[in-house]
């Protein structure tokens, strides 16, 4: 990934579902990744999307040079707002 990342137009959004109950443990092994190989180059920003009796963590990693990174972050969080409503 960190290929992928290092285009500073790429970006990640990932979910971790609770369809298996495992979503936590999912969420807490990518924190664990970034943690340990961010160097300060990217920024992660966290939702937890609670639908009716469905939790998704998700999480949008965005290197920090992106020139779209206040749109992206905007739209990350405005899809959440959304998914609220419903």
């Amino acid at each position: 990934m960190s290929l992928f990342l290092s285009e500073k137009e790429n970006s990640v959004i990932y979910i971790c579902d609770d369809s298996d109950n495992r979503h936590n443990a999912r969420k807490r092994k990518y924190d664990g990744w970034f943690n340990k190989n961010d160097n300060n180059k990217f920024e992660k920003f966290d939702l937890d999307i609670k639908v009716e009796d469905s939790e998704n963590l998700s999480s949008l990693i965005v290197p920090r040079k992106n020139p779209n990174k206040e749109a992206l972050t905007n739209l990350f969080f405005e899809k959440e707002k959304k998914l609220r409503e419903k």
